[in-house]
C-alpha cells in the first residue's frame, strides 16, 4: 500500500498503532493488507527431535545441525510439517540441502519439499510435493492423498548436489520447482486436487533413507510469503 510513492507499512491513530494495513472505513477499522509472514529453522541445536513446532511421526531428526531420516532401515519418507500456516494462497519453501551423516545415498533416494499442508499435522486432501534427489530417478512435483498415495505430475530431470537450493512455490493452483535459483518443472492443478484456501498454507519436509544410508539432510529451510 502507498501514498503516494511512498509505501505505507503501518498505520497509527494519533500516536497509537492500530497494525498492519488497516484504515478507517464505515465507523470502524478494516484491515486492507497483511505483511507477509516468514518462518525459518536452520536446525543448529542438539542431536534429537526437531522439537515441537515439528509435527508428524515418524520424523526426521536433528544430526549435526541438519535434519536427517531418524533411521537408515528401510525405504520409506519421513515427513513433517511446520505448526504454523503462512498468510496467504501465494508461498514458498526454500531449503538447502547437505551431505548426510553416515552412509551417503543422495544420489539413489529422496528428500522433499511440501506445500498445502495444514500446519495441524492432519493431512485432510491432496498436498504438494517437491521429490527430489542427487540424481534424477523420479524426481519431480507430485501431490500426496490424505491416504498416503504419491501421483507424479511433473517430471524433474537431473539432480541436487550438496549446498545447492531446492524450492517449491505455490501460486495459488500453480506450482513451481526450482534447483539453486533455476526453474526445473512447473505443474498447474488445473483440477485443483490440492485444496487452496486458509486451512492449506502450512508446509514441510521430508527425509529418505535407502540400502542402510541417509538421503540429502536439510540443512535450513525457509517458508516465506511471495510478494
Amino acid at each position: 500500500m502507498q501514498y503516494g510513492s511512498v509505501p505505507i507499512s503501518e498505520v497509527q491513530y494519533g500516536s497509537t498503532p492500530i497494525g498492519e494495513g488497516w484504515m478507517w472505513s464505515g465507523g470502524g477499522w478494516v484491515q486492507v493488507f497483511q505483511a507477509g509472514a516468514r518462518y525459518v529453522d536452520e536446525f543448529n541445536r542438539p542431536n534429537g527431535a526437531l522439537g515441537a513446532d515439528w509435527l508428524g511421526s515418524p520424523q526426521p531428526t536433528i544430526n549435526s545441525n541438519a535434519a536427517q531420516n531418524s533411521t537408515s532401515s528401510g525405504n520409506v519418507p519421513q515427513l513433517t510439517e511446520y505448526a504454523k500456516k503462512l498468510n496467504t494462497d501465494r508461498y514458498g519453501v526454500l531449503a538447502t540441502v547437505k551431505t548426510p551423516v553416515g552412509t551417503n545415498r543422495s544420489a539413489e533416494t529422496y528428500f522433499y519439499l511440501s506445500g498445502r499442508c495444514t500446519g495441524t499435522g492432519v493431512q485432510n486432501g491432496d498436498i504438494v510435493l517437491l521429490v527430489a534427489a542427487g540424481a534424477a530417478l523420479a524426481s519431480g512435483i507430485y501431490t500426496r492423498s490424505a491416504s498416503g498415495t504419491f501421483t507424479s505430475r511433473v517430471p524433474i530431470s537431473g539432480g541436487w548436489t550438496s549446498g545447492q537450493t531446492a524450492e517449491l512455490r505455490c501460486d495459488g493452483n500453480v506450482y513451481t520447482a526450482f534447483r539453486a535459483g533455476v526453474q526445473v518443472a512447473q505443474w498447474t492443478d488445473s483440477g485443483m486436487i490440492a485444496p487452496v484456501d486458509a486451512g492449506h498454507r502450512g508446509f514441510g519436509f521430508g527425509t529418505q533413507p535407502f540400502n542402510n544410508g541417509f538421503g540429502f539432510a536439510i540443512d535450513r529451510i525457509e517458508a516465506y510469503d511471495l510478494a
